[in-house]
């Protein structure tokens, strides 16, 4: 693992699962792809990507080293962590800016306090590249203005919360792709044990 980026809140990492490595999560994933959702309202084109959720005891090393990567990287246990989400974006496909935090001042629904209610809010997400052969598709921290850009292999974390307060700051989006397909896989981990 090579450290490239690092705050007191995002870090960036390469060479942290081999090309191999992302190979196998993509074809894991692209069995159980289904259209993406987000929760609260539904805003058309908003998110546009296909994904698959892959649970923490899958039978594969791979995901085991997901998940134990993970763990080291955010010193939260593994039981904090939510299953891998393979994520798929097609050609012109993004994520519009939107946080990973699970803010009830906004989405004070019942949806919301469910999900809080599994275990807490997600503190930390910890994203990984699966492919770099696709023009653009990169993750734009919108403030400040950080594009971080996929490279196979490259784990990106940051920290939803600062000082036991949302994080503003890693409001992000992933762009669209211009050409080709973009894949990557991501852990959220939650304050407490994930039910």
């Amino acid at each position: 693992m090579e450290l490239v980026l690092k705050s007191d809140w995002l870090y960036v990492m390469d060479n942290v699962l081999t090309p191999e490595e992302c190979k196998k999560v993509i074809e894991i994933g692209e069995k159980y792809m289904e259209k993406s959702t987000t929760m609260g309202e539904y805003k058309e084109g908003y998110r546009t990507s296909s994904n698959a959720y892959v649970s923490n005891r899958y039978d594969d090393p791979i995901i085991q080293k997901i998940n134990l990567v993970t763990e080291v990287l955010t010193e939260l246990p593994q039981d904090n962590q939510e299953e891998l989400c393979i994520v798929r974006y097609d050609q012109g496909q993004e994520y519009k800016v939107h946080h990973d935090f699970l803010d009830t001042t906004f989405d004070n629904d019942e949806e919301t306090k469910n999900e809080l209610a599994r275990g807490g809010d997600r503190e930390i997400t910890v994203m990984f590249y699966l492919n770099d052969d696709m023009e653009e598709g990169g993750t734009l921290f919108t403030n400040p203005n950080i594009e971080i850009r996929p490279k196979t292999g490259r784990c990106v974390i940051w920290k939803n919360y600062l000082n036991g307060k949302p994080n503003w700051n890693s409001e992000h989006a992933g762009l669209p792709v211009k050409n080709g397909l973009k894949y990557i896989a991501v852990k959220w981990v939650r304050k407490n044990e994930f039910l």
